[in-house]
């Protein structure tokens, strides 16, 4: 039998606490002066980013930040890509990408995170 396969069984631990209700959620851990945030998505597809208004954001009470695709490009925060490879699990060699934390000039999909905003809250 090969290693990696189409179809191949998926041995799974992880079902039982989460039937049971004793998940861990990452929305469940708190720590001291934890903060949460919430992106602005693009409601197009192959659309130029041209200006992105955040005057109201910011002027709301309790942000800490509001931070755009442009911000984000200047001051180089950089991208993110997949945790795990399949070279990382012993299968070929794939082809890596590297998407940018939000993006500054277009958005290729729609829901594309094109400016995240920081309350100090959850709400």
């Amino acid at each position: 039998m090969i290693k990696f396969g189409i179809g191949q069984a998926v041995r799974r631990v992880e079902d039982q606490r989460f039937l049971t209700g004793h998940g861990r959620y990452v929305d469940d851990i708190t720590l001291p002066g934890i903060c949460h945030a919430a992106n602005v998505l693009s409601p197009y597809a192959h659309a130029r980013i041209k200006n992105v208004d955040t005057s109201k954001a910011k002027a709301a009470p309790g942000v800490l930040l509001v931070l755009t695709g442009a911000d984000s490009k200047h001051d180089q925060l950089g991208g993110f890509t997949a945790a795990m490879m399949p070279e990382d699990l012993g299968a070929p060699k794939g082809h890596r990408i590297y998407q940018q934390l939000l993006q500054s000039d277009k958005a290729r999909f729609v829901a594309m995170a094109c400016a995240r905003r920081a309350p100090l809250t959850a709400q």
